[in-house]
């Protein structure tokens, strides 16, 4: 699923790129224009008081418990939800940077969640047709605005 407006764009650019065909012009600036409009991505931060459901309002939208809920703080980074055959976690640097990758199960977020101050910010990648079929709605799992462990809110801001 492509956005409405993302789409009339993409067929634009393919039409521009089908009259250009005939023409002999540099045609690279608009291909990799066309590729970047095609990869754009919109992100819906979930966001909500501590303990309000938004983890398991994710898991319901999965239709599986993949994010780690409970009634103590469970979210304590920002978790982007992104469609992948390949499952796994990504854990980030404050630099952006790919940090760690993790198998996805409890486990990992288990370790993620002892170390949370190393990160910045989670990708979870999952094999999912809710996912696959949302594209490119990214939703982002988000700890609690009232969360009693302050290192949350700074999760908050420094994702935002």
């Amino acid at each position: 699923m492509i956005l409405r407006a993302q789409t009339n764009f993409v067929e634009f650019l393919e039409q521009v790129l089908e009259v250009l065909k005939g023409v002999e012009i540099d045609k690279t600036e608009c291909s990799i224009l066309l590729e970047s409009v095609q990869k754009q991505q919109l992100v819906i931060p979930v966001v909500g008081n501590f303990s309000a459901g938004k983890s398991t309002l994710l898991n319901r939208f999965l239709e599986k418990s993949v994010l780690p809920t409970g009634i103590t703080p469970e979210t304590s980074l920002a978790t982007e939800l992104h469609y992948s055959a390949n499952e796994r976690i990504e854990a980030f640097s404050n630099n952006d940077e790919k940090a760690e990758s993790f198998e996805l199960n409890e486990r990992s977020f288990e370790v993620i969640k002892e170390n949370a101050a190393k990160y910045s910010y989670l990708k979870v990648y999952f094999n999912n047709e809710a996912l696959k079929n949302s594209a490119p709605l990214v939703f982002v799992d988000m700890p609690g605005f009232d969360s009693p462990i302050s290192s949350h809110t700074h999760a908050i801001l420094e994702y935002l």
